[in-house]
C-alpha cells in the first residue's frame, strides 16, 4: 500500500463492506473495522479510542431510507461525526462511497463527473451534502479525499436493488415487474469490483471525484430479457413509480479507469447466468 500502514473502514457489516473485508482478507491486507453507530458521537469516539487511529478511512457507512430523518442521521450526521473523529485522530485520507443519484436523472447517455449535480431524490441530496462536507473538510484540514459515485450495486449476499428484487421475484412468482415502459437506463457494478477498485485506488494514491460503474449499461427492457432468457419468467409492466424521480442513472467512468489503469470485469449478464435456478 502506497505509504498507508493502517486502513480503517466504516460500514463493515454492510453489503459493500462485507465484500471489501473479504477481498482485503484474501490479499492479507489488515483493516481496522470501526463497528459502531457513527450517528452517536460518544459511541463512535469510544470505538476509535479502543481501536486506534488509521492513516486512511474507507467510509461505507450509510443507509437508504424513505424516512428522511433516518436517512439524515445515518448518512449526514454519521459523516459529520466521522470528519470530527478523523481530525481528532490525525487521519489524512478518506475514501467515500457516494452515489450517481447526486446528478439526478441522467437520461440514457452516460454522463461524466462534469455533469451538473442536480439531485431529484432526498437520498441523492443527502449524499450530495455528505460530499460537500468531505470536500470542505479536505480543503480546511489539508487532507485528501476520494469520492466514488456508484450506480446500482449487486452481487453475492445483496438484499436490495433491482437485481436482488428480480432474482427474488423469479424464485417466488416466476415473474418480474417494470415500473414504466422499460426504456429507463441504468449502470451497475458488482460489489467485488468495488473492492478491487478501492485497493487499486489506495495503491496508486488516487484522490478526487470519480464515477465508478461497469462500462456496460442496460435499459430495463434489455435487463428483463436477460432474466427471461435465464429463467423463462414473465415480464409485467406497471405504471411509473410516482415516488421515484430517478428513472435513469448512466455513468461514464473512463476518468477512474485511466487513473487506476483498470476497469470492472464482472458483467451482469455473466452474473445472472451463474445463478442456479
Amino acid at each position: 500500500m502506497a505509504k498507508i500502514k493502517k486502513i480503517g473502514i466504516t460500514g463493515g457489516k454492510g453489503f459493500i463492506g462485507s465484500a471489501l473485508k473479504e477481498h482485503f482478507l484474501k490479499k492479507k491486507i489488515k483493516l481496522i473495522d470501526y463497528n459502531c453507530n457513527l450517528s452517536n458521537f460518544d459511541e463512535a469516539l469510544e470505538a476509535f479510542q479502543k481501536q486506534g487511529a488509521s492513516d486512511l478511512i474507507i467510509h461505507l457507512a450509510g443507509r437508504f431510507s424513505q424516512d428522511i430523518n433516518i436517512a439524515l442521521k445515518d448518512n449526514l450526521t454519521s459523516t459529520l461525526n466521522l470528519l470530527d473523529l478523523i481530525s481528532m485522530f490525525g487521519t489524512k485520507n478518506i475514501i467515500f462511497a457516494s452515489t450517481g443519484a447526486i446528478y439526478g436523472n441522467s437520461g440514457i447517455k452516460p454522463i461524466d463527473e462534469n455533469h451538473i449535480e442536480q439531485p431529484n431524490t432526498e437520498y441523492g441530496l443527502i449524499k450530495h451534502w455528505c460530499e460537500q462536507a468531505i470536500l470542505f473538510h479536505a480543503r480546511e484540514k489539508g487532507t485528501k479525499s476520494t469520492i466514488l459515485r456508484l450506480p446500482s450495486v449487486y452481487g453475492k449476499n445483496n438484499n436490495k436493488g433491482i437485481i436482488y428484487e428480480w432474482l427474488k421475484a423469479t424464485k417466488d412468482r416466476n415473474e418480474i415487474f417494470i415500473n414504466g415502459n422499460g426504456s429507463q437506463h441504468r449502470s451497475f457494478i458488482n460489489a467485488e469490483d468495488i473492492a478491487e477498485g478501492i485497493e487499486r485506488i489506495i495503491n496508486k494514491d488516487v484522490d478526487g471525484i470519480y464515477n465508478f460503474s461497469h462500462p456496460n449499461n442496460y435499459s430495463l427492457n434489455d435487463l428483463a430479457l436477460i432474466f427471461k432468457t435465464k429463467f423463462n419468467c414473465k415480464i409485467c409492466y406497471k405504471k411509473k413509480d410516482s415516488n421515484n424521480n430517478l428513472e435513469s442513472m448512466v455513468l461514464e467512468s473512463a476518468k477512474l479507469y485511466e487513473a487506476i489503469n483498470w476497469q470492472p470485469s464482472k458483467d451482469i449478464n455473466s452474473y445472472i447466468e451463474s445463478i442456479s435456478t
